[in-house]
């Protein structure tokens, strides 16, 4: 009976590590579906605020997304015109002129002050008919809330073009620290992955573009 009680614990330790190696190894199968016609690439980053949190002082991260021209013409994404290799940033913020959607603030943040250093990000292409869905997400999440907040605006843009093998879990409460484990479960995410920018950032009051940039940026 001892030995039997022994084989049966050896027999759930086996299946049990079998389980969890194969488990583990399942989370690097999630692969970007390529789209040989895309126009453009949409890049998700999320950062778990690690590198930027002091003693006593805890930094709970950021998440927001870019957008890549592809094409040889313009793109417009939501009220912003992409040049033909232009890079765009976009994610939202508590920040007092504008509490929304704001373009290229992440982007001049790591030019100028190397922030967000440890940063996932995945990417995937964009056809002409994701470009409509993207603007369209945007004129109705122009906004944030600590819950609706810059996690919850870059998972559910990303999902709202995602295939069903790219889409994220979405959850009551969002953090960055929750996007930055499924992101890590695709094959081919990236550590700090570069952003070209526009030196100029801002957000729009309706059709009009109110910029600003980084006080000191002797390129502005």
């Amino acid at each position: 009976m001892k030995l039997l009680k022994l084989f049966s614990i050896a027999i759930f330790i086996f299946v049990a590590s079998m389980c969890f190696f194969s488990c583990k190894n399942e989370l690097k199968t999630r692969e970007i579906e390529y789209i040989k016609n895309h126009i453009a690439t949409l890049s998700i980053f999320t950062f778990d605020g690690k590198s930027e949190s002091q003693f006593g002082l805890m930094n709970l991260g950021h998440s927001f997304l870019s957008i890549s021209n592809a094409s040889k013409d313009d793109v417009v994404i939501g009220n912003y015109t992409l040049k033909p290799d232009e890079t765009v940033c976009i994610g939202t913020w508590s920040i007092l002129e504008h509490f929304g959607v704001w373009y290229n603030v992440e982007s001049n943040y790591i030019r100028l002050y190397e922030k967000y250093l440890g940063r996932v990000s995945i990417t995937k292409y964009l056809d002409s008919y994701d470009i409509e869905t993207i603007c369209n997400f945007i004129a109705m999440h122009d906004y944030w809330s600590p819950i609706y907040n810059c996690s919850y605006f870059a998972i559910n843009l990303w999902n709202s073009v995602a295939k069903e093998t790219e889409r994220l879990d979405t959850y009551l409460i969002y953090s960055p620290s929750k996007l930055s484990s499924q992101l890590k479960e695709f094959k081919n995410y990236q550590i700090n992955k570069s952003i070209k920018t526009n030196y100029k950032f801002g957000y729009f009051n309706e059709a009009n573009y109110v910029s600003f940039n980084l006080e000191g940026d002797v390129y502005a």
